[in-house]
């Protein structure tokens, strides 16, 4: 008897560009670059914050820079899709048991009212 060589479908390294929910999902994935350099710079900003004055308002005056302006710009819209994705998926991941009473939309207006609250919380206990 022979050896068969089963059937093995091509895939390219562009696959997921044929699908535009694959596309989405690809570009939420991706957004975790964008805040891990986010986060990567907060922790910076503390280290400068550890050494004093000096080395903190140098890391202030950087962060003014056109460059991070942007930056900061652009991963602040890569937060946002990324919440708002996440929050429509909540429906889906949160086992709830069949009941006229809760919706998926009512789950959904859920996070996004915590959301809002949580917001509200950091702007009261940083800015009040």
């Amino acid at each position: 008897m022979g050896y068969r060589k089963p059937y093995q479908r091509p895939m390219t390294a562009s696959w997921w560009q044929q699908n535009r929910y694959y596309q989405k999902y690809m570009l939420r994935e991706s957004s975790s670059i964008f805040v891990a350099i986010y986060s990567v710079n907060l922790m910076l900003g503390l280290f400068a914050l550890t050494k004093g004055p000096t080395e903190w308002h140098l890391w202030l005056s950087t962060q003014t820079n056109f460059f991070m302006m942007l930056l900061h710009t652009i991963i602040f819209g890569f937060v946002i899709y990324h919440a708002v994705t996440w929050f429509s998926l909540a429906p889906k991941t949160i086992p709830v048991r069949p009941s006229p009473k809760i919706t998926d939309k009512m789950l959904e207006l859920g996070h996004y009212v915590a959301w809002a609250v949580a917001t509200c919380a950091v702007f009261v206990l940083f800015f009040w």
